[in-house]
């Protein structure tokens, strides 16, 4: 739940790289993100840039919020595909379930 967003793509890249090699193929991972391009109103998708802003130039210097098409690149990256995507949950998030490229059961 909102994990992702704590590191840059490159760090998220690498976790997932690791879960990825870990996974059987009928293992699926679930992430639970607040998705830029996925926010119900503009002003929570401007609070969610503005957050963003702030992690990455104040906070730690790497996190940010991810749109669906970023988290699916890295992923991607990652050896993972996605599956699918449910959105609107509680105040604006997604879940999104991944299974490793290639491995359709």
């Amino acid at each position: 739940s909102q994990f992702l967003d704590c590191f840059s793509a490159e760090e998220a890249c690498r976790i997932l790289r690791g879960i990825a090699r870990s996974m059987k193929k009928e293992a699926r991972v679930l992430v639970l993100e607040p998705l830029l391009d996925h926010q119900p109103f503009e002003a929570g998708r401007r609070c969610l840039a503005d957050y963003s802003l702030y992690f990455t130039a104040i906070a730690n210097g790497t996190s940010r919020f991810y749109s669906q098409e970023e988290l699916q690149a890295i992923a991607s990256g990652a050896g993972l595909e996605l599956e699918s995507a449910v959105q609107g949950l509680g105040l604006g998030h997604t879940l999104l379930t991944f299974r490793k490229s290639g491995g359709r059961s």
